[in-house]
Formats: structure tokens, sequence, C-alpha cells
């Protein structure tokens, strides 16, 4: 019991350092002319795609048994089911943005280029009046997006990233 209180003190300790040394956050001034600082939700994506208790209940070196109803697993899974379609803000990367005669190829070529290269990355190819732009990505914060950005860095020279509505991270 008391190795598993110090692992959540030492999670709820990292987690606040963490979030006090973030780079980006939203300033709000109120009425009152108070400033507060507000700062974006974080993701752990060490636990992305796995579920918890079953993590607990493979740890050998745990004295931690866990169990998790029937009713809390499908009402998680219904849960998930309801909001796969649901739309977030959230950000991508720009890698073509072109309104010449051949835009509408080259953006296609571009797109499907990107896709062989990176196939776990999703890739969104658009028209609006009089532009075609091809924009990747579901990145829930713009640090992550910078931080992919950087992986792109010499491949699409005029690369941008841009705040959009996005899918909604699979869980």
């Amino acid at each position: 019991m008391r190795r598993f209180l110090l692992l959540i003190v030492s999670i709820l300790l990292s987690t606040l350092s963490y979030a006090q040394s973030a780079e980006s956050y939203t300033i709000e001034i109120t009425e009152s002319g108070d400033t507060i600082y507000i700062l974006p939700p974080q993701l752990d994506s060490t636990m992305l795609g796995r579920d918890i208790v079953s993590v607990i209940n493979n740890d050998l070196t745990s004295d931690i048994s866990v169990r998790q109803s029937d009713e809390i697993r499908s009402a998680f899974s219904r849960y998930k089911r309801a909001n796969s379609e649901r739309k977030i803000v959230g950000y991508r990367i720009r890698i073509f943005f072109d309104n010449s005669q051949d835009a509408r190829v080259r953006s296609s070529e571009v797109a499907s280029e990107f896709t062989h290269t990176f196939p776990s990355i999703r890739v969104y190819r658009n028209y609006t009046n009089p532009y075609f732009k091809v924009t990747v990505g579901d990145f829930r914060t713009k640090s992550d997006a910078l931080k992919f950005k950087k992986t792109l860095e010499g491949l699409y020279p005029a690369m941008f990233v841009v705040k959009e509505y996005i899918n909604y991270p699979a869980l």
C-alpha cells in the first residue's frame, strides 16, 4: 500500500512540475485586471491504446490487483464508439498550399508521397477557392505539431502549423 501511495504522489508531483514548465499557455485578463494563465490539457502518450487495469494486473512486481466490472468496461466502450466521430480543436501541419494551374495534380502527388513516407499519419487534402491544400496529422497541442514539424524539415520547405478541428484521438 505504501508503494502505491508513493507512486501516486510521485506521478502527481511530476505532473505539477511539468505543467509549470509548459511552454504554451493561454492568457486571459479578467474585468478586474487579474491575469489568468490557462495551460492546455496534456496527453500522456505512454498509455495510449493500453488498458490501465490490465497493465496493473499483469505487473508481476506489483502487490496491487484491480477488479473492474463488465458494466464499466462496456460503458467505456460505448463512450469510445459515441465519440469516435467527434471533432476537437487541435493542430495540423500544412505541407502544401498553392493555386497554380497544376496545383490539383501536385497536391495529389504530395499527399500520396507523404502517405507512402509516413503511413501512420493521416493526410487531409482539400480545396478552398482558389487554393489546393494538403494538411497532415491530428495533434492535440501546438508543441506536438512543432515536434513533428521538425522531423519534416527539409522535405517540405513551405510548411507551417495551422489550428483546425481535428479527429478525436484514439483511446
